[in-house]
């Protein structure tokens, strides 16, 4: 019982002198407690968005460059087998972050890709 009226608990004994008004914490301490949380939240989100970024790599891709294109899951045949088909010249700029393909033959493909699922080809 002493450790929990030292500690601040919220259980208390008759014997100790302690009453209910003293140990109840205030509605100001709880507020501010809310708020040191957040604040810590807040920061570690920055953190960790900051550790994350500092390791992507921003992908450069222009028109005329000589990409791979990812093969969607549905259409791999295993996990032996290539997950990048092409390679493929990048034919336009749809909106950013998404371009238009066509095959060294020259046939264009009709659907846009988002860069995520291009890859630069280095010949």
């Amino acid at each position: 019982m002493l450790e929990e009226i030292k500690l601040r608990s919220w259980r208390t004994s008759e014997e100790a002198g302690a009453t209910e008004e003293d140990i109840k914490p205030s509605i100001d301490t709880i507020e501010a407690g809310k708020i040191q949380a957040a604040i810590n939240l807040g920061r570690y989100q920055e953190e960790t968005r900051r550790w994350k970024n500092k390791k992507v790599k921003p992908k450069e891709i222009h028109e005329g460059d000589i990409v791979l294109r990812r093969i969607l899951k549905a259409k791999q045949k295993g996990k032996m087998y290539s997950k990048w088909e092409g390679p493929f010249i990048v034919a336009s700029m749809v909106r950013p972050e998404a371009y238009r393909l066509r095959t060294m033959e020259g046939v264009e493909d009709p659907y846009s890709w988002n860069k995520d699922m291009l890859q630069k080809y280095y010949v």
